[in-house]
Formats: C-alpha cells, structure tokens, sequence
C-alpha cells in the first residue's frame, strides 16, 4: 500500500515530466487529492459490479465517543460512505457499552424502511440496530452515554475524513484505503483522462531483443 501523499506525488511527477518539488510545480496538491478520491470511488465501484467483493484494504473504522449533548445519543454524524447497492459499504457497527463492564456488541446494520417493518417481530424487535439517514448513523435499542463509544468499518467516500484508534488521517504516514492491485490502474486513469498523460510500459528486452534504451542509441547513431 501507499499514503496519499506517495499517490499524488507520483501523479505529479509524472504529469509535469519530473518537476513537481513544492517551488516549481503548478499542480495544486489539494485538486490531485480531490482526483484520488473521486477517482477511487469509481474505481471500487466497478471492482465491485464486476463481482468482486469489497477488498478489506478499502475499509476503515471510524471511531467516535458519545457526544456531550443528550439530544444526540440517538444517533452520530457520519462521514459519507460510498454508495454501493445494499448498503454494502458498511461491513461492522461495533458498540462498546463501558456502562456494563465493557460490554461489546455487534450491531446489526439496517434501514429505515427494515427497522419499521421489524418492529412488530417479536424475535428481532429489541436487537440493537444502526440505520444510515442523511448524513447520521442511527441507533435502534440503545443509546450513547457519556463512557460509550461506537465503532464503523466502512468503505468511506473520503478517507481523509476518518478518525480510527491510530488518531486522524495523515496524508504523510496513513496508508490509502485501495488495493494495492488498484493504486497504478488510479494512477494512470488521472494521468491520461485529466491531464493528457498516456504511460506506457516499455517492452522487456526479452520480447524483442532490445530496450528501449537501446533502440534510442541505435537511432542517434
């Protein structure tokens, strides 16, 4: 895997022919990173069509203590996470209820539309459950008290957003939630669609006999 920063420099560097240090380039580091991330959500969107399951490199968990208004502990605000079909960017809602000696559950992720129909199921009807709706994460059967905390692996639409155990995103250190197998095909998605940049791979020398290099001196001469 790389961090963000690797991704956007090796974009940079080769969009402006090697020159991208911090004084000469006149690629904005912000507008590669907005590329990255749009880019990435294709991406993963078409692994994903194709039949693929979500890569668990594409995952974070997001970690959020209970907030101190009272209004809010039915529900968190959560980062945006990439619209796949059935709510498959969710892939775990843990709860930890410090209140109960440390007590961990396994939430069940839902919809609006289930968590109304299952109300009136004797069996599921007290289970504890989560539900995603503009923009919040919100809890069916229990709440958020002031030592609680929650946990959500997701598949999130930016990743610079996300606060895990390790502490916030770092664009220096924090390695980018995509596949390893997904990093060049981004690059060069960017590199070709947003600034005109084709990178081709040189043949190796055992398909013709030459590299590259060796055919450009035999042309010189």
């Amino acid at each position: 895997m790389a961090t963000l920063r690797e991704i956007v420099y090796n974009i940079k560097n080769i969009a402006e022919g090697g020159a991208s240090n911090k004084n000469e380039s006149k690629i904005s580091d912000i507008q590669v990173e907005f590329l990255v991330n749009t880019y990435r959500a294709q991406l993963l969107l078409q692994y994903t069509n194709a039949g693929r399951k979500i890569h668990p490199q594409t995952m974070q968990t997001f970690k959020l203590t209970a907030a101190s208004d009272a209004s809010s502990a039915n529900y968190i605000e959560l980062p945006a996470v990439l619209n796949f079909n059935g709510e498959r960017a969710i892939k775990k809602i843990t709860f930890f209820d410090n209140e109960t000696t440390d007590v961990i559950y396994n939430i069940q992720h839902t919809t609006l539309a289930d968590s109304v129909y299952n109300t009136g199921n004797k069996f599921t009807s007290g289970s504890k459950k989560a539900y995603i709706r503009d923009g919040r994460l919100y809890f069916l059967n229990f709440t958020l008290d002031a030592t609680d905390y929650i946990e959500v692996t997701a598949v999130f639409a930016d990743p610079r957003e996300i606060t895990t155990a390790e502490g916030a995103f770092d664009t220096d250190t924090t390695n980018y939630p995509l596949p390893t197998e997904l990093i060049n095909t981004l690059t060069q998605e960017i590199l070709s669609k947003e600034y005109n940049v084709v990178v081709k791979t040189p043949r190796d020398k055992s398909i013709d006999g030459k590299t590259p290099t060796e055919k450009l001196q035999e042309q010189v001469r």
